[in-house]
């Protein structure tokens, strides 16, 4: 497997749709399609600093995702990347670690100070692992945040 970043974001619809079964937004009350992923992520793109990280499979082709932008630290005066989505199909999923690596390498090379990357439990049955998958790489926990649909 290896990293590419991509600007034609379409090419991941693919993956989009392998993520969107795994998706638990019904249970939490959003209606989530590929379209609006792909057309919020180019939002993000034409906004600012931001990437896609694509995870690519030889004989597969992509196989993950990731869309990461930097900006103005809410927190102090430095730059902060984010992760703000990000997928890997089954099967595929020992390359999360080769995305994650990249996405902190692309930060730093931003001039971030820091890297806030999401564990959603919303977004597929892997909450548990990506918290440990982060641990693992030096993250540790940030926040915790709840919802309630009104």
């Amino acid at each position: 497997m290896k990293i590419e970043y991509i600007e034609d974001i379409d090419l991941l619809r693919e993956v989009g749709s392998h993520w969107l079964a795994e998706h638990r937004g019904k249970e939490y009350g959003f209606d989530v399609t590929v379209d609006t992923i792909i057309a919020d992520t180019k939002a993000w793109l034409e906004s600012g600093n931001g990437a896609v990280i694509a995870l690519v499979d030889e004989k597969a082709g992509y196989v993950g995702f990731m869309s990461i932008f930097c900006m103005c630290d809410f927190l102090g005066l430095k730059a902060v990347a984010f992760e703000k989505y990000w997928y890997v199909m089954p099967g595929y999923r020992a390359g999360g670690l080769l995305m994650v690596n990249e996405a902190k390498r692309w930060a730093k090379e931003q001039g971030a100070a820091h890297l806030i990357m999401s564990a959603s439990v919303m977004a597929s049955g892997m909450y548990d692992s990506l918290c440990l998958l982060y641990e693992r790489v030096g993250m540790m926990p940030f926040e915790k945040s709840y919802i309630c649909e009104l």
